[in-house]
């Protein structure tokens, strides 16, 4: 598992599953792009140092009572806070979602919460099943 900036040609069939993002925040730790300053909701993954861990952020945004946002540099450093050494911005406003599954009604249940808007269908989602 790897945070990178594109994958070379050569090494596409040694690759299971991708993910694209907008922007690397953090590579060995280091901050490395300040990004987008504005402030919006934000969907953040990282990694730990050691590939053990991987970190999933959903930041709610656009609600002066709940959460305003982050600006990507405030979303590296909250990761880089949680374990992360790796980061990047995945998302940022309304597409920006976090869900769980609800076994007992089969159905997702959404946790952010973005001015109360409808999800919106995106084609760039990860799910994660973990057997338990």
């Amino acid at each position: 598992v790897d945070i990178v900036p594109e994958i070379p040609k050569e090494d596409y069939p040694n690759v299971w599953l991708t993910a694209g993002g907008f922007r690397i925040l953090m590579k060995n730790g280091e901050l490395v792009n300040q990004g987008d300053k504005s402030i919006h909701p934000r969907m953040v993954y990282g990694l730990s140092q050691d590939r053990r861990w991987l970190f999933l952020m959903s930041i709610d945004g656009r609600q002066k009572e709940w959460s305003i946002g982050a600006m990507d540099q405030d979303s590296a450093a909250l990761m880089k806070d949680a374990g992360a050494w790796d980061v990047i911005n995945m998302d940022g406003g309304g597409s920006t979602t976090l869900c769980v599954w609800d076994f007992n009604a089969g159905k997702p249940v959404v946790l952010s919460q973005n001015a109360g808007k409808a999800v919106r269908r995106v084609g760039g989602n990860i799910g994660i099943y973990l057997e338990h």
